[in-house]
């Protein structure tokens, strides 16, 4: 893992835990489903390390400087510990992973452990748009503005994971994804940098 320019510490979840599992604290039961929401991601998760894996997530949490990203890797202890009830006392029970396995939706998680905390995200492209202008700086908005559109792409990594991990769609945002009329946090958040631009290409009246 590194630590990125802008304060997060992981590209995707994807590479967060395919590094939790070359270190041997997880393994995937189905690869090809890592990059969905994070309630899927985990109902598919065995724990081979619990402590080494509570361990890994309360180290990022710790190091990250961006909200979102701490957000989304907190959610992620949190259902360790809920849905597991594991605690470095308390081992996790056979019961606890056969309930953990049957949960495959956020419904099902909302359901049998509460709510995710998800007041600060936007539920609409709109709104997201709105709150990235009033933040961003002003040279930040004309980079954008100048860049051609088969540019925007360059994005992905940077201001793109940005965006992913600020407005929860890893997290499970589905209302801010509906919103652009996407499944994947991926193309959701390309959609918005694309609107984004456009907003920013407009005149001022």
């Amino acid at each position: 893992m590194n630590e990125f320019s802008d304060g997060t510490i992981f590209d995707s979840p994807d590479e967060l835990f395919q590094i939790a599992q070359e270190r041997g604290l997880i393994e995937l039961n189905t690869a090809q489903n890592i990059s969905e929401n994070i309630i899927q991601i985990f109902a598919r998760i065995q724990i081979k390390d619990p402590d080494g894996w509570h361990d890994f997530l309360t180290d990022i949490i710790e190091k990250t400087q961006n909200e979102g990203e701490k957000d989304f890797v907190s959610n992620l202890l949190n259902m360790f510990i809920s849905q597991t009830g594991w605690t470095k006392q308390s081992p996790i029970t056979d019961e606890n992973v056969k309930k953990l396995q049957k949960i495959d939706t956020i419904d099902d998680f909302l359901k049998e452990f509460g709510e995710i905390k998800e007041d600060r995200w936007p539920k609409t492209m709109d709104l997201a748009i709105k709150i990235l202008l009033k933040e961003m700086k002003d040279k930040d908005r004309e980079s954008i503005k100048q860049m051609k559109e088969d540019e925007l792409i360059r994005l992905h990594r940077s201001f793109g994971r940005y965006i992913r991990n600020k407005f929860g769609l890893w997290a499970g945002n589905k209302k801010l994804l509906t919103s652009c009329n996407k499944t994947h946090p991926d193309e959701a958040s390309f959609v918005i940098i694309k609107a984004l631009w456009n907003q920013l290409k407009k005149p001022i009246l």
